[in-house]
């Protein structure tokens, strides 16, 4: 009987690993494709945390793992239409492009 319920147990833990792992995959195959944008990565990566809280250490757009955080924002509010709500760190990160390209 003792066997029975740590079976049990044992099926309920992978089932839910299994969902766990199956919803990172989808996540790690749209960020595969050629064509994403920043903007669409900080969706799913916000997606993925309001989903998994313990990952925004690593996810949010601040995290310690981010090298240039004030230009992946500024780059994934410009590609989302929101040029206008740039902090002056986020335009200071991206004004090269806007005096060398006129962006």
């Amino acid at each position: 009987m003792a066997e029975d319920m740590s079976a049990n147990l044992m099926n309920r833990a992978v089932d839910r690993l299994h969902a766990l792992l199956s919803d990172l995959d989808s996540v790690t195959k749209s960020l595969q494709r050629d064509n994403i944008t920043m903007s669409q990565v900080r969706t799913l990566f916000d997606a993925v945390i309001d989903e998994h809280p313990s990952t925004k250490e690593y996810l949010q757009a601040d995290a310690a793992i981010v090298l240039h955080p004030n230009f992946k924002t500024a780059i994934a509010k410009i590609q989302d239409g929101r040029a206008n709500k740039l902090t002056v760190q986020q335009k200071r990160a991206v004004e090269f492009f806007e005096t060398k390209y006129g962006c």
